[in-house]
């Protein structure tokens, strides 16, 4: 079996004459449709999309844009049937069927071929995080029973772990892009409540660590090789450089030396692993992914600078100002009456009702509209359910709101009203155009509830805005 990284979340599994194509991210990067500061792809490299006309099947995981891109499925033949999961949010399919692709539903644990590969679909575990819950994870096994055990973003689940230990799978694809930021960067899920922290980070570590542990309870299975693959992109964070979870090669190397296995592998784009039931050998490059070694030294230095300086970076929005700030207010005070009760519903919620007091509140809301210089609080009151203005804070900076209440986040006027019309993302203000603080866990906190709530699962109507958008720019009626 043929393992080829083609950079990002895509590769390709292929054996004999037969290929899989999974999550295709064809371009230097993605966004440029929809968002003023579209996305780079890391490290950078450039794809002949030519030499892909053959492959058997895509594959597509899940909805999120750094796994589904229209502009990269539009460069393929539309003969080549695209499978997903039974759970694939319906926007997704209907825009890869505006395109001309046939969109085939794979139930779970069932078996299909794919030329001379095998391949069985998995859903992840149920306690993965809400916006992965849809995610798709594979076994891809080949005529001579050489098999791969896929891992996409969420945590695999039992059953898949159970059937590549009963059938060991020769070796096991991690394929995720962790965003892990430097001290100073506001990252996802950063706790701006928080005082600076300037311990180094070793989260990219502790994540290949968690992996192995994830997996001690099928010891055969841990003791598989390892193929790292995803990885990387460049936001908003020019002074920043790439995110360092992105350098899939330095992370296999440390884990290498510090665990002492050999088998562990992270490949660049255009580099090719032979899967054996043996093991995994390096076997070369293909010719046409091109990878730019020198915007690579260049992206890496820059990062390394960075973080030597010790500079911190502070929230910047996304999109411009608004045109009419009071009607702008008055579209997220609509929203905020729907939001409430998805805070209330959600997991913050124990804590609120703990920690809940008049006049302090529990969970703020603060939004600024740069172009006037206007900010506006809004508290959530637990006696009304609703969130309401609440001026008594204005007085204060953003990081000093923060400690008043447990929970609560930041939002240009501007970011709010385009999330809310659907001319942007939740994943697109992730980080830097979003200050967030909380008093629990990061995987329960006002990020994830937000991931939630705006995500494509609970809002698919703000999703196929999007694709709907990129179809038209690509020149598809929808």
């Amino acid at each position: 079996m043929i393992f080829t990284a083609l950079g990002h979340n895509s590769f390709i599994i292929s054996h004999d004459e037969s290929s899989l194509l999974i999550d295709p991210l064809l371009q230097t990067g993605f966004g440029d449709e929809y968002s003023p500061k579209p996305i780079k792809m890391y490290p950078p490299r450039s794809i002949d999309a030519s030499a892909l006309q053959n492959v058997d099947a895509i594959l597509i995981s899940h909805e999120h844009f750094d796994h589904f891109n229209l502009a990269s499925l539009n460069l393929l033949p539309r003969s080549i049937p695209v499978l997903v999961g039974v759970t694939m949010i319906s926007a997704v399919v209907s825009a890869i069927e505006s395109l001309g692709f046939t969109v085939t539903r794979v139930p779970f644990e069932e078996r299909l071929l794919v030329g001379a590969l095998s391949i069985c679909l998995y859903p992840p575990t149920p306690d993965t995080v809400h916006w992965e819950k849809r995610v798709t994870q594979l076994i891809v096994t080949d005529s001579d029973g050489v098999s791969l055990l896929v891992g996409i973003d969420a945590m695999v689940g039992e059953a898949i772990i159970e059937a590549a230990t009963t059938n060991l799978a020769s070796a096991v694809v991690v394929s995720n892009n962790a965003q892990i930021t430097p001290p100073g960067v506001m990252g996802t899920l950063t706790n701006f409540g928080e005082a600076a922290d300037s311990t180094p980070q070793v989260a990219a570590l502790s994540i290949v660590d968690a992996l192995l542990t994830y997996l001690a309870g099928s010891p055969e299975l841990q003791a598989r090789p390892i193929l790292i693959s995803g990885g990387g992109f460049q936001k908003d964070y020019e002074e920043m450089g790439p995110f360092p979870f992105s350098d899939q090669d330095e992370i296999a190397r440390l884990t290498r030396e510090l665990t002492g296995r050999d088998d562990v592998f992270g490949p660049l784009p255009g580099e090719v692993l032979e899967v054996t039931k043996d093991g995994v050998q390096p076997a070369g490059r293909v010719k046409w992914i091109h990878l730019d070694r020198e915007a690579l030294a260049t992206a890496q230095r820059g990062r390394d600078e960075f973080i030597t300086s010790g500079q911190p970076i502070t929230r910047r929005p996304l999109l411009p100002p608004v045109d009419d700030p009071d009607a702008a207010l008055k579209k997220v005070e609509n929203e905020l009456n729907a939001f409430a009760q998805a805070v209330l519903m959600s997991k913050l919620s124990a804590e609120m009702l703990e920690r809940w007091h008049p006049a302090t509140g529990c969970f703020f809301i603060r939004v600024v509209d740069e172009g006037t210089s206007t900010v506006v609080d809004y508290s959530l009151d637990l006696v009304t359910s609703a969130f309401v203005r609440n001026d008594q804070f204005i007085h204060l900076d953003d990081f000093s709101l923060a400690q008043t209440s447990p929970f609560g986040f930041i939002i240009s006027l501007g970011d709010f009203v385009g999330l809310i019309d659907g001319t942007i993302q939740i994943w697109d203000l992730a980080g830097l155009a979003v200050n967030t603080w909380f008093r629990n866990s990061r995987t329960e906190a006002v990020m994830p509830l937000m991931y939630s709530w705006f995500g494509e699962q609970a809002a698919p109507h703000l999703a196929n805005r999007l694709f709907r958008l990129q179809l038209n720019m690509l020149g598809v009626k929808a």
